[in-house]
């Protein structure tokens, strides 16, 4: 959060210092290495004052062909008296009080279109916030899929059928850009592994960038997603933070992928306090 450096209405200066070894960095580098420089797309936007600070879409199967889809919003800001969603393609849409900077929406969807690998279906998505007066103060949109994923008598279910992972291994790298990788290179590879009958890749051993978990929604693909950990210093208790950033950031970022159906908690590491 930069708002107590900004100078609003002035020309402001954002410098980026890249640091290519700090004592977390083996945390992100175990069976592989990084070069150094800024390989990824760096964004700053502003917000209102009152905004959305976190969604979280759940989504369960319910008796009679229909789904719920429950949004978990929490706002920070004091103007605030209600959030609204809607789903495209769904008739109606649902308003709840924001409590304690909190609201729970829950909306039922019958004869749903269920996400999976082999029918990505996605609805968009749209949560409104407003404020004391009735005026929509922020609004975001996204897009998820209905699905439901299980564990019953030891077989991994997604929308109650029994599924199983044809998957790979992948390092997200380019022969010709390294580590600076892009939605050409993705739906490339996604669409030549779907076409080899595979349906589940694995982010070794580190969360991919945010647009191909998009792309995984949209063409359908199973992800484990993965913690950055491999190889890495699991019983040093000085690096908890940084094991604890880094969870928290990746889980945060992709929870509401259908895509995201296992999460794991990095690669080959021995066992220690910070797992």
């Amino acid at each position: 959060d930069l708002t107590p450096q900004v100078k609003f209405g002035e020309r402001n200066l954002l410098a980026l210092r890249v640091t290519k070894n700090t004592r977390s960095a083996n945390l992100d580098t175990g069976d592989y290495f990084f070069l150094g420089g800024v390989y990824r797309p760096v964004t700053l936007f502003a917000v209102p004052k009152t905004h959305l600070a976190d969604v979280t879409v759940q989504t369960r199967l319910l008796d009679g062909n229909r789904a719920e889809v429950k949004v978990l919003a929490e706002v920070a800001g004091d103007d605030v008296s209600s959030i609204a969603m809607r789903l495209d393609g769904v008739a109606g849409g649902t308003t709840a009080k924001s409590v304690n900077g909190r609201a729970v929406l829950t909306q039922i969807v019958k004869q749903p279109k269920l996400w999976s690998a082999e029918f990505p279906n996605l609805y968009h998505l749209t949560v409104e916030v407003k404020n004391a007066a009735g005026k929509t103060t922020e609004t975001i949109s996204k897009r998820i899929g209905i699905r439901e994923v299980s564990i019953k008598n030891g077989v991994l279910l997604v929308n109650g059928v029994r599924v199983k992972l044809a998957g790979i291994c992948r390092h997200d790298v380019s022969a010709t850009e390294g580590t600076a990788v892009g939605p050409d290179l993705w739906r490339k590879d996604i669409t030549l592994m779907k076409a080899a009958n595979i349906n589940a890749i694995s982010t070794s051993h580190y969360p991919y960038g945010a647009g191909f978990y998009d792309l995984c929604d949209e063409l359908g693909m199973y992800v484990v997603d993965e913690l950055p950990y491999c190889w890495c210093p699991t019983s040093d208790l000085e690096m908890q933070p940084a094991f604890e950033q880094r969870a928290r950031e990746t889980v945060r970022r992709d929870k509401n992928h259908p895509s995201v159906i296992i999460w794991t908690i990095g690669n080959e590491n021995p066992a220690g306090a910070n797992l």
